[in-house]
């Protein structure tokens, strides 16, 4: 038996997810940000 999940219920749970993504996207730019800081330089010239 499938689950009946309504088209509202699934923009809910599609915006939760991304929201997810995209708060650990920042977190990641966060983190490579605060290293380049440490680095004092882009980290195109560290590879």
């Amino acid at each position: 038996m499938k689950q009946q999940i309504s088209n509202s219920e699934k923009i809910a749970l599609t915006k939760e997810v991304l929201g997810n993504k995209k708060s650990k996207l920042f977190k990641s730019m966060e983190t490579i940000s605060a290293r380049e800081n440490i680095n004092e330089g882009p980290l195109e010239d560290l590879t």
